[in-house]
């Protein structure tokens, strides 16, 4: 791991707040946002956005808070 991945990776555990977004296409690479352990992080909203002539790709904004901060 190398870059923002060993980054996220080796910090997402002091985070209070993950602000997410996700572009519903499949992608090549080898660097991933890290796994978030639900049990661990509240979902508090998702907005769903479909492709427009902005857009290529729809998308989602997801927003979770860690449980008891």
């Amino acid at each position: 791991m190398i870059g923002g991945e060993k980054i996220y990776a080796s910090t997402i555990g002091q985070a209070d707040v993950i602000e997410l977004t996700i572009v519903h296409k499949k992608f090549y690479g080898d660097a991933k946002f890290p796994k978030i352990d639900i049990k661990k992080w509240n979902k508090i909203h998702e907005f769903f956005y479909k492709k427009d002539k902005y857009h290529l790709y729809d998308y989602s904004f997801i927003r979770f808070e860690k449980k008891n901060k």
